[in-house]
């Protein structure tokens, strides 16, 4: 994930719009390569019907290219605005802190197939899933928890946070990804800021984001949990990595060979994330670049928008 794409999210969490990230961002940083083991084809005749179901996940700007072959082009939208009939106001705790909060609207994360309620309060934002777990809290300009920091240390900043939150979340189970400055100040001043991005990942597919930013006076100024109700985790244990490449593989050939003034050779995925889009799980392949060699014999590598496959297109019939 690029430095400006890491900034954005950040700003989104200030915000409280609700993000992957996740996300927001996954597994963020992983930089799997993978290099192809079989002959290319310039011009397939015949399209395996294993890739029909695969989504071309398009960013707001539409295709890529009009050189590609995109089969099944989607724009998906991060959040969605819904309806919902809730009380006007709803006491809501942050650790061992309760206050009464306002209502000011729902939104689908769509990547997720959940709904998220936002609620207010004297600058401080709450957001919460339909079960009522907490998704995100925020002030960014008072902050939502005081942590004494003893050595302004990125390692140090790290281990008093997650001592402070540790009846909100089992820090063994997540992995540090992300840790990234956020103010122009000096690293020594009190207003210097640092975003963390932890995740918590299954068979290397990742299910689940913990985001934090804290200043140098020790104000936390946000905490978030991104989670994925529903999601079974135990489909992603039975997907076969060798047959995952392979119709990975078929799709980024199918893509890319279709006109015949290229072939691929291999592929550099950043992330894999588990998501949930309309009662499915897909697995969500990000910022894939293509490895491809032209008809002149020179070489060059191509963006690919995000691939998402359905689970059950992963796990081989047996």
């Amino acid at each position: 994930m690029s430095f400006n794409k890491v900034i954005c999210l950040v700003l989104a969490v200030i915000m409280m719009l609700c993000v992957v990230s996740c996300g927001t961002s996954t597994k963020k940083g992983s930089n799997e390569h993978v290099d192809s083991t079989t002959p290319a084809e310039s011009q397939p005749s015949v399209v395996d019907d294993r890739i029909l179901d695969i989504i071309d996940l398009l960013s707001a700007y539409g295709a890529t290219s009009s050189s590609v072959n995109q089969r099944n082009p989607l724009f998906i939208p991060s959040t969605s605005a819904v309806e919902v009939t809730l009380s006007p106001s709803k006491e809501l705790s942050f650790l061992d802190k309760s206050d009464m909060f306002s209502y000011r609207g729902s939104v689908k994360r769509n990547l997720a197939d959940v709904i998220i309620h936002k609620y207010e309060n004297q600058g401080t934002s709450f957001m919460v899933y339909e079960n009522g777990n907490l998704c995100q809290i925020s002030n960014s300009e008072n902050g939502i928890l005081n942590i004494e920091l003893d050595v302004l240390s990125q390692d140090a900043i790290k281990q008093k946070v997650e001592g402070a939150l540790s009846k909100l979340v089992d820090f063994k189970d997540f992995s540090l990804d992300i840790v990234s400055p956020l103010s122009t100040e000096p690293e020594s001043s009190e207003k210097y800021t640092r975003y963390y991005m932890y995740t918590k990942s299954v068979n290397g597919y990742v299910t689940e984001w913990i985001t934090y930013i804290i200043r140098n006076d020790g104000t936390l100024l946000s905490f978030g949990n991104e989670a994925i109700p529903n999601l079974d985790e135990s489909k992603l244990k039975q997907i076969d990595k060798e047959y995952e490449n392979e119709l990975l593989m078929l799709k980024l050939k199918d893509i890319y060979e279709t006109k015949g003034t290229m072939t691929v050779s291999g592929y550099t995925l950043e992330y894999k994330d588990a998501v949930m889009y309309e009662g499915t799980m897909y697995i969500k392949y990000g910022n894939i670049e293509v490895q491809v060699k032209n008809t002149d014999g020179s070489t060059s590598n191509k963006h690919c928008h995000n691939l998402l496959i359905p689970i059950t297109s992963l796990i081989p019939a047996e």
